[in-house]
């Protein structure tokens, strides 16, 4: 079972105080003279000069030397073997036969028929003019008693 207790702490808290105190403190004081003297000065002026200076040194030149040998690496050929294994696949053999569909179909006539038209045309055409003229041809008469 948990007891509540009760506890009582006090805290005290200072605040410093401030004093001014006034301090007097003699500063130097410093006073600047100009004053010029000439000071000789060596200037030294350098030239490039070229000595002749023989160094001999040698050159070691490495180049590889070839060397060829024959080494003989085995390696492996894969040998392949062809065995037949015979497995029954289930097929469907489908076979067609042929139904008769009635199937309409649907075609436009169009039908031409001569339409009679008559057209006057005049034609100039050369008529016969009969002109009647009498001859008389003696015909022998025999009679017979």
């Amino acid at each position: 079972v948990e007891v509540n207790q009760m506890e009582l702490h006090t805290i005290f808290r200072e605040s410093p105080i401030v004093e001014f105190v006034e301090r007097e403190v003699e500063v130097p004081k410093v006073e600047v003279q100009e004053r010029l003297m000439e000071v000789p000065q060596v200037l030294i002026h350098e030239r490039v000069m070229e000595v002749p200076e023989v160094h001999q040194d040698e050159i070691v030149r490495q180049v590889a030397r070839v060397d060829y040998r024959d080494v003989e690496k085995h390696i492996e050929l894969p040998v392949y073997e062809v065995h037949e294994k015979v497995v029954e696949v289930p097929f469907v053999v489908e076979q067609e036969c042929l139904i008769e569909v009635p199937q309409l179909q649907v075609i436009e006539l169009v039908r031409e028929v001569p339409k009679q038209v008559v057209q006057t045309v005049q034609k100039m055409v050369e008529k016969p003019v009969v002109q009647v003229r009498e001859r008389i041809i003696e015909v022998p008469s025999v009679t017979v008693q």
